[in-house]
């Protein structure tokens, strides 16, 4: 019977290259496979532990559709979103008021 050896820096490269493909992958494929990034979109990306950075770069490259308002907000922050993403969304709540007068 043959004994299969491993090889450490095999293993370490493979490792490193998924990682790397876990890290890319949401953000390629973000308009594609999620779609519009609303509020419920927000609270199943938070729960889910991504980090902020991550999740703001989802707000700015998808299409949102926010609700906007100091209840959602409020629902926003029970649900768990931080500060800066809660920003974010105000920030593009804003632009979308000032695009649509």
């Amino acid at each position: 019977m043959k004994k299969f050896l491993i090889r450490p820096k095999l293993v370490f490269t493979l490792f490193i290259l998924s990682l790397i493909n876990l890290t890319l992958s949401p953000i390629d494929v973000n308009a594609q496979e999620t779609g519009i990034i609303d509020n419920k979109k927000l609270i199943e990306l938070t729960k889910a532990k991504l980090g902020d950075d991550l999740i703001i770069g989802f707000i700015k490259s998808s299409p949102t559709n926010f609700t906007c308002g100091l209840q959602a907000t409020l629902e926003l922050k029970k649900e768990g979103v931080s500060d800066k993403i809660l920003a974010e969304v105000m920030n593009v709540c804003k632009s979308a008021k000032n695009t649509n007068q």
